[in-house]
C-alpha cells in the first residue's frame, strides 16, 4: 500500500513516498493536469459531531498529519486508464500542503490522520444521490423517487437547478474521491473517530480516471476538511490554470498499512 505522497520539502516524514517538485522540462515521470470535457464537479464536506470543534488548518496555522493512501479502493471500469497511485498521492499531498495539512516528524507529532481513496461508483441512482449531497439540496432517495424530508414528492419543475443537476448526474457512472480526517490520538488508541469527510465527484462519461482525478481534486482542495453548508458545483474548464509536473519519487521507508474503507482499522 502506498502512502499519500507529499513534497519532502513541505511535508517531510509523513509518507512512504516523497517527491520533489520539478520545473517544466525537468527529468522524471511527468504527472500533469489534463484538460477534460466540460462537466460539473460536485464537492461536499460533512463534519461529524466529533469534529464540530475541529478548526481546519491554514498555511499560517498548519496541522501536522499522518496520511494513508488507500488508492483505487472503490473499483474501476474495465479498460479505464487509471492514475498511478503513488503519483496521484504525491499530487494530492502537494495540494493539501498548500491548505495547511503538513507532515509529521519527531518534532511535530501528528494530530490528524488523513485517508484518501478513489474509484468509480456505478450508475446506482440511490447511492449516487447520497454521495453527491442530495440531502443538502433538500432531496433524498426512496424507491427510485425523490422526496423532500417532509415526505411529499417534489415535482421536477419545482426542483432547484442544483437538485436537477444532482438528479441528472446520479444516473451516470461517477468518478469519486473521498478525503477523510480522523483524530490521530483516538486512532492510535484503537478507535476510528472520524472528524470530517470530503466527497468529490464528476461524471465518468467520456473521460478516463487518469485524466479526470487531478482536475477535480485540484478544484476541491480548498474545501478539504471545511464544512460545506451546500453542495459546491464547479467546473474544471473554468478554473484550470496551466500545468503541474512532478519529478522522480524517492522511497523513504515502508510501513505496510492494510487496505480499508473510509474507516481505518488498526
Amino acid at each position: 500500500m502506498a502512502r499519500i505522497v507529499l513534497p519532502r520539502v513541505v511535508l517531510s516524514g509523513l509518507c512512504l513516498l516523497a517527491a520533489v517538485a520539478a520545473v517544466p522540462g525537468a527529468a522524471g515521470n511527468p504527472f500533469s493536469l489534463f484538460s477534460t470535457p466540460s462537466g460539473d464537479v460536485f464537492i461536499v464536506t460533512d463534519v461529524t459531531p466529533a469534529g464540530k470543534d475541529f478548526e481546519a488548518p491554514t498555511k499560517d496555522a498548519p496541522i501536522h498529519c499522518h496520511a494513508i493512501n488507500f488508492g483505487c479502493s472503490f473499483g474501476a471500469a474495465a479498460g479505464d486508464k487509471l492514475p498511478d497511485p503513488a503519483e496521484l498521492g504525491t499530487f494530492v499531498g502537494k495540494l493539501l500542503a498548500e491548505q495547511g495539512y503538513q507532515g509529521s516528524d519527531e518534532a511535530h507529532p501528528p494530530r490528524l490522520l488523513l485517508t484518501i481513496q478513489w474509484g468509480v461508483l456505478r450508475g446506482d441512482r440511490g447511492y449516487n444521490l447520497a454521495f453527491l449531497g442530495a440531502d443538502k439540496a433538500g432531496l433524498m432517495a426512496d424507491e427510485g423517487m425523490l422526496y423532500n424530508y417532509e415526505g411529499s414528492a417534489i415535482p421536477f419543475s419545482a426542483r432547484s437547478d442544483l437538485a436537477k443537476k444532482i438528479q441528472d448526474l446520479s444516473a451516470d457512472d461517477l468518478y469519486v474521491v473521498t478525503v477523510c480526517g480522523f483524530d490521530y490520538a483516538a486512532y492510535t488508541a484503537g478507535k476510528a473517530e472520524m472528524l470530517w469527510k470530503t466527497r468529490i465527484a464528476c461524471s465518468a462519461v467520456g473521460l478516463s480516471m487518469a485524466k479526470a482525478l487531478p482536475d477535480i481534486i485540484t478544484l476541491a482542495a480548498p474545501a478539504v476538511g471545511r464544512e460545506t453548508r451546500e453542495v459546491i458545483v464547479t467546473n474544471p474548464a473554468d478554473k484550470r490554470e496551466g500545468e503541474v509536473k512532478l519529478g522522480e519519487l524517492e522511497v523513504l521507508d515502508e510501513d505496510a498499512d492494510k487496505p480499508g474503507s473510509d474507516k481505518p482499522k488498526k
